[in-house]
């Protein structure tokens, strides 16, 4: 069983902008508190990310969804830091074969990955709610955003 497959983990957080987005109307717009919370974020990151020997953001992130495996890097997962993908790479070591397994199904997650990797994801509208819930259930907040607007 995966942390990721707990009923309500990860739940309680609201998403919000983050320092990690190099925009500084974002940077302008944030709460005190906020920016206390995205600099902890960013300093857990960096920490988690520093125990490999690679460059920040290259460092490879093994994945096994539902039996399927997926490669990323720890830069593309990152890009919704506020996520649960986020919280699990950098909260938690990868398990004894270097993958992370996730218990969930493994059919639309090349969209959650292609998504966080360009921002924009070709999808047909039958598969729309289904990649929704998938975004919903790993808090891609970025992604349902997006998928809300078409």
């Amino acid at each position: 069983s995966s942390w990721l497959d707990a009923p309500g983990a990860g739940a309680d957080r609201h998403p919000s902008p983050s320092l990690i987005v190099a925009n500084p109307v974002h940077t302008i717009a944030m709460s005190k508190k906020q920016r206390v919370v995205d600099q902890e974020l960013i300093d857990r990151t960096n920490e988690a990310i520093s125990r490999f020997n690679v460059p920040r953001g290259l460092q490879r992130v093994k994945l096994n969804v539902g039996g399927t495996k997926f490669h990323t890097s720890a830069q593309t997962i990152l890009k919704d830091p506020h996520s649960r993908l986020a919280d699990l790479i950098t909260e938690q070591p990868p398990g004894q074969d270097g993958h992370y397994h996730l218990v969930r199904p493994p059919i639309f997650f090349n969209y959650l990955l292609n998504f966080l990797r360009d921002g924009v994801v070709d999808l047909n509208e039958e598969d729309k709610p289904a990649v929704k819930a998938e975004a919903c259930h790993y808090g891609l907040s970025k992604m349902v955003n997006w998928l809300s607007t078409f």
